[in-house]
């Protein structure tokens, strides 16, 4: 199911149309199991000031986000352009039109009242910031999607899923939008993948995702880009490339999305070197990846950053597994389930140095360009201790590494694994109590794919440091501090507080 962005016009009778403050808020619920707040009735609302006028932006819209030069109340009271007093503003207003009722508030964009197409802002203190990156484009899958493909769909994922994201809590574009003031544009689509998924079972995307839950296709990479480039931009050329980062993150949709299809996935794993091996597939999407990253090359981006993919063997995809069935070891469970995770683990490493060798062949063909390759495997494993010798834990990260730990077992092979916190599925008719753990906010994995919002913090941080490494932006905090941060907002969206949060960038040198 191919789902198209939506975008402005750039007609001329909508130049008059004045930018207005649009804030995408959701009620709370209280009789949430457990410690998770439930949310619902999504809504997006237009800010007002204390008298009622809506506020109003000044500014150019340029490759999809809109560099905002003044702000100012339909009645023409001055506002401070700036992040923070936007957000104040969207805080105040959902208050005022809600009263005392619990509300979240989670991204602040900029809209045309008659269109209601949502615009990411840059902000004059963030264009003269003295970062060389500024504003971001982002596309992916349900590991980045920001509630987009619920906002299309108007479906899934249902609560205790938070408002529309496939976690528990904001994910990593929004904390890194928060943390380094950067203008995010998030394109990314719940489960797209790197290749065209033709070769996958072909139902319509909400019985595939009510037969295999959250193993469905729905779209591609190609499609996300081709809409920015088609439907955003003007005459397909970008015009801030030496500002702008596009980020790609795919490929586990191309594999996992085989796994509860019954016999498939054993001949995926066990084969890699068959025509319907692993190896094949992965050579296949790592391939498009790279098309991708020549496509935004010659509409003029510059920027690029990559990511490969966290090993998708030490996820609770592996403990949850029924269908992977190699017969010498299909009559015993635990040795069944050892060996999919080394067979996942394989097939990660493979992904990952495959994308490693394209990005270096990026980094000679493309002249003038700058690559970064963050790498998501040893980044999710120091998350989950798999490393002893590591200086941090994770427990220094904020997880309780035993509250959740699955252990396989098998003649001398030992495994020890982080298992699920929502056990549930995205269409819930009633929310079972028992289907979430007691501490979400000290767990790894909010479902068997998706990681938890604390995790997607740290996703966030892992991408930052990778920007501030190259040169791009400053240096975020050390650990201690961003661990706070992070904490901080997870208690917050946990209690279903509206509270803000100031940026965690560092102050400039």
């Amino acid at each position: 199911m191919q789902i198209h962005a939506p975008t402005v016009s750039h007609k001329p009778a909508m130049q008059d149309e004045p930018w207005l403050v649009r804030c995408e808020t959701a009620r709370v619920h209280d009789d949430a199991p457990g410690n998770v707040t439930g949310a619902s009735n999504l809504a997006w609302v237009f800010a007002e000031d204390e008298r009622g006028h809506r506020i109003e932006i000044d500014g150019k819209l340029v490759d999809g986000f809109l560099e905002v030069t003044a702000m100012h109340s339909s009645s023409a009271q001055p506002i401070d352009a700036s992040r923070m007093k936007t957000r104040e503003a969207c805080l105040d207003s959902i208050s005022r039109i809600e009263g005392s009722q619990q509300l979240m508030l989670g991204w602040v964009m900029a809209a045309r009242a008659r269109e209601e197409i949502n615009i990411p802002p840059v902000y004059p203190e963030e264009r003269t910031s003295g970062d060389k990156v500024t504003r971001m484009v982002i596309f992916g899958d349900s590991l980045t999607d920001t509630g987009r493909l619920k906002q299309r769909l108007r479906i899934f994922p249902l609560k205790p899923y938070w408002i529309g994201r496939f976690s528990n809590g904001p994910v990593w574009p929004e904390y890194l939008a928060m943390a380094t003031g950067m203008g995010v544009q998030n394109l990314a689509y719940g489960g797209a993948s790197a290749a065209d998924p033709d070769a996958l079972p072909g139902e319509r995307l909400l019985g595939r995702a009510r037969q295999v839950g959250q193993f469905f296709v729905s779209g591609t990479i190609e499609l996300q880009i081709s809409d920015y480039l088609e439907r955003t931009l003007r005459d397909g050329k970008i015009e801030r490339a030496d500002t702008t980062a596009f980020l790609i993150w795919a490929g586990a949709n191309d594999y996992i999305s085989k796994e509860p299809i019954s016999g498939l996935i054993t001949t995926f794993l066990s084969s890699p070197e068959g025509e319907a091996g692993y190896k094949a597939v992965v050579e296949r999407a790592v391939t498009q990846l790279g098309q991708h990253v020549r496509t935004l090359y010659a509409a003029g981006a510059r920027r690029f950053v990559m990511v490969n993919l966290p090993d998708l063997g030490r996820t609770p995809i592996v403990l949850q597994n029924t269908t992977y069935a190699p017969k010498h070891l299909e009559n015993n469970d635990a040795a069944r389930k050892l060996d999919l995770a080394h067979r996942l683990t394989e097939l990660t490493r493979y992904h990952n140095q495959i994308l490693a060798t394209a990005v270096e062949q990026l980094r000679m063909d493309l002249p003038g360009s700058g690559i970064i390759l963050v790498d998501a495997f040893e980044h999710f494993k120091r998350l989950y201790g798999a490393d002893d010798r590591a200086p941090l834990q994770p427990a220094d990260y904020g997880y309780d590494p035993t509250a959740l730990a699955g252990t396989l077992s098998y003649e001398g092979q030992r495994l020890t694994l982080q298992q699920r916190c929502y056990s549930g599925i995205y269409i819930p008719v009633t929310l079972d109590p028992n289907s979430i753990c007691p501490n979400p906010d000290q767990a790894l994995f909010w479902d068997s794919v998706h990681p938890t919002t604390l995790t997607h913090c740290w996703q966030a941080w892992n991408v930052g440091n990778g920007l501030a490494e190259a040169g791009w932006i400053r240096p975020l905090p050390d650990q201690r501090a961003y661990l706070a941060w992070c904490q901080t907002i997870v208690n917050r969206v946990t209690l279903g507080s509206a509270e803000d949060l100031p940026p965690v960038h560092a102050a400039p040198h």
